[in-house]
């Protein structure tokens, strides 16, 4: 866990390349606490399908620091995954498209998969390797809950209702 004392804000940022980068949101820190905080940032204004995002973070001297890694994300499955029922039952159906299986295929490769619960943790995790997946729900509460993918490099995402 790391400490966000002297820390003054992160600044998260977007790019439809992956190389020019736009401020989308800056979020206070908790500087004056040595806790574990979580954050979230929901980004409404998307024209693209798809974009890569970062993460910095300047501290009360003004220095600022980038995170390691960008992200890439889709916001939407649509065109890659179709997930049914929704809302869910006991079990949910995961059909990969062709293009998606094709190059999973191609690559030897299986679709990394995770629910995770409204705070964050793990609620369920596996592979798709077949265009056509079923996957026990059953133990799962009722609530919302995030689908995530992960194949190639690529993140897919989707809300799930139980």
């Amino acid at each position: 866990m790391a400490s966000e004392l002297d820390n003054d804000y992160f600044t998260l940022e977007r790019s439809s390349d992956g190389q020019n980068y736009e401020i989308v949101s800056r979020i206070e820190s908790h500087s004056d606490n040595n806790i574990q905080s979580i954050y979230s940032y929901e980004d409404k204004d998307l024209m693209r399908s798809a974009y890569y995002y970062r993460l910095s973070w300047t501290d009360l001297e003004g220095k600022q620091m980038f995170c390691s890694k960008q992200v890439y994300l889709e916001n939407s499955l649509s065109n890659n995954f179709t997930i049914h029922p929704n809302p869910m039952n006991d079990f949910i159906h995961i059909e990969i498209q062709n293009e998606i299986q094709t190059e999973m295929d191609r690559l030897n490769e299986e679709a990394k998969f995770y629910i995770y619960n409204t705070i964050g943790q793990i609620a369920i995790s596996g592979f798709l390797s077949e265009k056509n997946s079923k996957v026990d729900v059953s133990s799962l509460p009722d609530g919302i809950y995030m689908f995530e993918a992960l194949m190639d490099g690529h993140l897919f995402y989707q809300k799930l209702v139980k």
